[in-house]
């Protein structure tokens, strides 16, 4: 297997696993919006796991971009392989 598939197949599974923890981190969100809590830190842990959702969204952007940009170079390297491959000169 070439190792530019390789690094395609790494690229996906590294955005599986990230998508399988963000959705571990956000089934334990509390659905209900608590203004003001004077029971302990349950704000303090919505911001928490609010802040944690917007980096892995931001990290799961990032990799998607480079996931299709890479795979788009990968493609276009085959396709000119192949072109130059037909060509008989």
């Amino acid at each position: 297997m070439p190792i530019s598939l390789m690094g395609l197949i790494a690229l996906v599974a590294a955005i599986a696993i990230v998508i399988g923890y963000r959705k571990m981190v956000a089934g334990s969100v509390d659905e209900f919006v608590h203004v003001a809590d004077d029971s302990g830190g349950t704000v303090a842990k919505q911001e928490s796991v609010a802040n944690k959702l917007s980096q892995l969204d931001r990290i799961l952007t990032i990799l998607i971009v480079v996931t299709v940009i890479y795979a788009l170079g990968v493609v276009g390297l085959y396709g000119y392989r192949a072109f130059n491959a037909g060509s008989t000169i």
